[in-house]
């Protein structure tokens, strides 16, 4: 029976856990074989919605060792990869120094957006260590996501500056979702800011912008000019939108 042994590589270089981390999953697999194998051999399942999803009884310590092993040797495909980040998230969203050292040496976008969603349910003084890097991600995909996890953040008004920043983003996904988080956070100081997005070319920006704007002073944005012309935009979502927060005088 074939036994498989971690080998982390630049993931434990240097690092004070690299030893109690092949430890474990040595101790794991020397204990429970043919776990070790079935862990190193397992196949996601397709959700209705078309992603892939491992599904396993029990995830214990040693074993989410082996899981992450798969994700670093990086033999799987980039969606299978994906799938494993979940699976090892107890170990992620207690150890920042593992999340932000995987992150950092990740190539493919779709692991690192799934690395940074794992924050969402991480303690929020964990998250933090990731997000800046994140914010700043060369892929949007990976901005957008880091944006909405700032919006679950009970901290995430320290954030403020960057989501104003990239209120200005080349990519309307990260635009979008900049204006939301900051209505999330109630970044009451960032309303005019926000007040250019109700002119961007993408409609879910106004949409988002318009929402945010409505959460943070809706008095406020009824006294806007723009809100009026808001009321015959292109989109209908948009249009009836500016129509319901005129209601509300």
């Amino acid at each position: 029976m074939r036994v498989y042994l971690i080998s982390l590589g630049w993931l434990v270089a240097g690092s004070a856990l690299g030893a109690d981390w092949t430890a474990e999953v040595t101790a794991f697999c020397a204990q429970n074989q043919e776990s070790c194998v079935e862990l190193q051999e397992l196949r996601p399942v397709r959700t209705r919605a078309g992603h892939y999803r491992f599904v396993v009884s029990e995830v214990q310590e040693g074993s989410a060792w082996v899981l992450l092993q798969r994700l670093v040797e990086g033999h799987d495909s980039p969606a299978v990869r994906s799938a494993l980040v979940p699976a090892i998230g107890p170990l992620l969203r207690v150890r920042p120094g593992l999340v932000l050292s995987l992150f950092e040496q990740e190539t493919d976008s779709a692991v690192r957006v799934r690395l940074v969603a794992e924050m969402k349910e991480a303690p929020a003084e964990f998250a933090q260590v990731l997000l800046p890097h994140a914010l700043g991600d060369d892929d949007p995909r990976v901005r957008e996501t880091a944006v909405a996890m700032v919006g679950y953040q009970p901290a995430g008004r320290q954030w403020t500056h960057q989501l104003e920043t990239l209120l200005a983003d080349v990519d309307p996904s990260v635009r979008a979702m900049s204006a939301r988080s900051l209505g999330w956070i109630d970044a009451k100081g960032s309303f005019s800011a926000l007040v250019m997005g109700l002119q961007d070319t993408d409609a879910n920006v106004r949409l988002q912008t318009l929402s945010a704007l409505r959460r943070l002073d809706d008095q406020r944005l009824r006294g806007l000019t723009s809100v009026q012309r808001l009321q015959q935009d292109a989109d209908s979502r948009v249009a009836s939108l500016a129509r319901r927060v005129l209601l509300e005088r």
